[in-house]
């Protein structure tokens, strides 16, 4: 059986992660599938992991393709829940626009006539923490790959949140610790579960750990926490330790943080003597620059002479989504930047300025002629990205 790389999950019921909406898909009428649930116990304490069973049968006399992946949610897969408390007010899933379970891989799955396909998945990942009270929910499995249209159904299940002592929920969260050092990736989650802000200054400290994916899990773990409290400790440590990417991203488009609150300490990260500050200030700026703000422009032109490559390519974005003749002298120089990835980027950058410039204007017919000398770059990345943007704009 071959593996796929999946980018996205799309399911026909709703929007997908990361909130890209899909057309409905006809469901497949000969999958005929039994969707059962079952929760491993009745009774849990706030913030302690709620694992379902999940059983798929396949009820019907033709064999079912269905698809297991790496992702632990069960999203990618199809599976979703749908969790409500005694008033029948349906809970949110603050994890559905996670980014670090974005991707993930998949092996297609066949499932016989009168076969189960049996698996466990925490439901935490898809429900805000709960508190106290009885809660009832059922399973939903839609899946559109390998075979589109298979949908399931499952029963309703009952469990209860039992009332949990304050120091309870603080002993899972330092239980927890004591193994964030070996495996932050799998612990960070689980901290978010808690729902407890001892969790938060623990989640931030990961944002600044080397590995990007750590860094990723840290700010989806945030998600199920107070938004109040996590803004908070977020800007404390955007003052006091400096920005980073993932960070501000987070700040500026899931908390939509104002400007004005965040703009003064991301120029201040731009004097940082650490590039990934410099790369996080550039990429914030970038983010609170929908309307091309003529006063960033120099601090952002700045950044294209930086030492640190990732911060020159973080700049080449900022300073060519400005699309004007100022953007382009300043771009022009690093087309020859040492590092490929400034230089791929920065002939994109190029590319946007040409096409949106006015055709015959100077600036269209400068940022052409750049492209056309990339064109002919020994570097086959830069010189693809430019012969891409002028058969864009319909140039040899």
């Amino acid at each position: 059986m071959h593996k796929r790389l999946i980018v996205t999950i799309l399911i026909s019921a709703g929007p997908a992660v990361g909130g890209h909406a899909q057309e409905p898909v006809a469901r497949c009428q000969s999958c005929q599938l039994r969707l059962h649930v079952e929760a491993e116990k009745a009774t849990y304490e706030v913030g302690e992991p709620i694992v379902i069973s999940i059983r798929l049968t396949n009820v019907g006399t033709t064999p079912v393709q269905i698809e297991h992946t790496s992702d632990v949610t069960g999203r990618h897969d199809g599976y979703r829940f749908e969790v409500y408390d005694e008033d029948a007010r349906r809970f949110p899933d603050p994890g559905k626009s996670a980014s670090s379970l974005l991707s993930s891989l998949g092996t297609p799955v066949s499932v016989a006539p009168g076969t189960d396909d049996s698996r466990r998945l925490t439901l935490n990942y898809q429900v805000a923490p709960l508190k106290p009270g009885r809660y009832s929910l059922r399973g939903l499995f839609d899946s559109s790959y390998p075979q589109s249209g298979v949908h399931a159904e499952s029963n309703r299940i009952a469990i209860s949140i039992e009332p949990t002592p304050a120091e309870s929920i603080r002993r899972r969260v330092d239980s927890l610790l004591e193994n964030i050092a070996v495996d932050p990736r799998h612990v960070a989650p689980y901290l978010g579960f808690t729902g407890d802000i001892a969790a938060i200054p623990p989640l931030v400290d990961l944002l600044y750990h080397k590995d990007d994916g750590v860094q990723a899990s840290a700010l989806d773990a945030l998600l199920y926490l107070d938004r109040a409290a996590v803004e908070g400790a977020l800007l404390d440590a955007l003052r006091t330790r400096g920005p980073r990417e993932r960070m501000v991203q987070f700040l500026g488009v899931t908390l939509t943080t104002q400007n004005a609150v965040i703009r003064p300490l991301l120029i201040q990260g731009l004097r940082s003597g650490d590039g990934d500050a410099r790369m996080g200030a550039v990429e914030g700026l970038r983010l609170s620059n929908s309307g091309s703000d003529s006063e960033l422009f120099a601090p952002l032109a700045a950044a294209l002479r930086d030492p640190v490559a990732g911060v020159r390519q973080n700049a080449a974005v900022a300073v060519g989504e400005y699309q004007n003749e100022q953007a382009l002298a300043a771009l022009t120089p690093l087309v020859d930047d040492p590092d490929i990835t400034v230089s791929e980027q920065t002939t994109i950058a190029i590319g946007w300025i040409a096409q949106s410039a006015a055709v015959g204007s100077d600036t269209r017919v400068t940022a052409i002629d750049v492209l056309r000398r990339a064109a002919k770059s020994a570097r086959t990345a830069v010189a693809d990205q430019a012969r891409k943007w002028l058969a864009d704009i319909g140039v040899q």
